[in-house]
């Protein structure tokens, strides 16, 4: 069974703010980490159980290639995914925690 993501507006937040730092750092580098977080989207769609709980009940799946977690938790009734945060790994784990 495929479940569907539904992102927070904070973790769109991070997304967005991260495209754009890539972009200025490199042309077409914002596009790549986005495509990397739309492939771990899919493998967590496919079997979001697959990747392990990290603090209650959010569980964490790394991006390729670019530093960043995504945490989210199942929702077993709808049938989706909600992702909490797109975040990069050397930051402080507790300001993620605070989504929760």
């Amino acid at each position: 069974m495929s479940y569907k993501i539904k992102l927070d507006p904070l973790a769109k937040i991070d997304i967005d703010d991260n495209i754009d730092w890539y972009e200025q750092q490199q042309s077409g580098l914002g596009i790549r980490f986005y495509e990397h977080v739309k492939d771990t989207f899919r493998l967590i769609e496919q079997n979001p159980q697959s990747f392990p709980v990290k603090y209650k009940n959010t569980r964490t799946a790394v991006v390729k290639t670019f530093p960043f977690t995504i945490h989210y938790y199942i929702d077993k009734k709808n049938n989706t995914v909600a992702v909490l945060s797109v975040f990069k790994t050397p930051q402080d784990p507790d300001k993620w925690k605070k989504r929760t």
